[in-house]
């Protein structure tokens, strides 16, 4: 804010909503349209009145509220004056209700033509700042500064400008450095394999879940088709495992990745906890091909966090990559 000492708005009737907005992503919620990840859909007030209207919904909710954003900082860029510009809105039979108005042009009038609540709850009004007559709204007086044309010293000139060059400076990062290598499968790289497995496990509840949490990634752009043959075969060991038909049973409450907050702000996050009444159960995920005294430690901190809420607790590592589970 305050970058200029006046600042011109000259077309300040901006839309709230966006009218050339095509498409909206959305996530079906009801079958059989649920087998379906992801919709493309017209964006158009006629999803108020599907089972899209939550989608329609949010999707204008973040568009009001990044255009008001763009108009707050258009507002806070002046230092001594602001002006602005806009058309006067469309005479109605009936004034416009604050929730029906559509640009900046309406709720400039709205505001300066009626008390409005602000902040502390009580009533504030431009009106008196208003002139109807010739649709203005004026508040303090314009200001008037003399340019000024320095001819700058000679201890003030710059004669050299040393510069460190940008090229090996930076680098773009995906989800590790081998994201790039060509013919890469994800197989071949074990940072991004262990990253997307968690990703996944993170999406299931029951092992019902298993497809449409692979097909996610797939039209998330995270892995290929290709590359979700390798999950699934990964996922046909994973079922092998001791208890693992048990930890996705469609019986327990399932609390997937959820944070551990302890008073003195530590935070610590298992891979997934199961309760069944009293019992809690812990497991963890390790994709490395090394067990480490340091993952029991890990887990057992788990329990006793978990024992200290009044659950009795058990707790479980999962080496997927070396097919065994140890019990802590």
């Amino acid at each position: 804010g305050l970058d200029f000492k006046v600042v011109i708005m000259p077309f300040c009737e901006r839309k709230f909503e966006k009218t050339n907005q095509n498409l909206i992503w959305c996530e079906p919620n009801q079958t059989p349209f649920s087998e379906i990840p992801l919709l493309p859909l017209d964006y158009s007030a006629k999803l108020k009145d599907s089972i899209f209207a939550e989608n329609y919904f949010s999707e204008q909710m973040h568009q009001y509220i990044d255009n008001l954003n763009i108009a707050y900082v258009a507002f806070t860029r002046a230092k001594h004056e602001l002006i602005c510009c806009a058309p006067y809105p469309k005479e109605t039979k009936k004034p416009k209700k604050t929730d029906n108005l559509s640009n900046f042009s309406e709720l400039l009038l709205k505001v300066f033509s009626t008390p409005t609540l602000g902040l502390d709850h009580q009533l504030v009004s431009l009106t008196d700042c208003y002139d109807a007559k010739h649709t203005m709204m004026q508040l303090g007086e314009s200001t008037h500064s003399q340019a000024k044309h320095e001819t700058p010293s000679a201890d003030e000139k710059i004669s050299t400008y040393p510069s460190v060059p940008i090229v090996g400076r930076l680098r773009l990062q995906q989800f590790s450095a081998d994201m790039w290598l060509k013919d890469n499968l994800l197989g071949d790289s074990k940072l991004n394999y262990g990253l997307i497995m968690h990703d996944i496990l993170k999406e299931m509840r029951t092992k019902a879940d298993q497809a449409l949490a692979i097909q996610k990634m797939v039209f998330e752009g995270r892995i290929s088709m290709q590359e979700s043959s390798i999950i699934e075969a990964a996922f046909d060991n994973f079922w092998k495992l001791p208890h693992t038909k048990h930890w996705f049973g469609d019986n327990k409450k399932v609390l997937n990745e959820r944070s551990i907050l302890l008073p003195s702000g530590e935070q610590y996050r298992p891979d997934r906890v199961l309760i069944d009444g009293q019992q809690a159960t812990v497991i963890d995920y390790k994709f490395g091909d090394a067990q480490d005294p340091k993952h029991q430690k890990q887990v057992s901190r788990y329990k006793e966090l978990i024992a200290q809420m009044g659950y009795r607790t058990s707790g479980f590592l999962c080496y997927v990559s070396l097919g065994k589970v140890v019990e802590v």
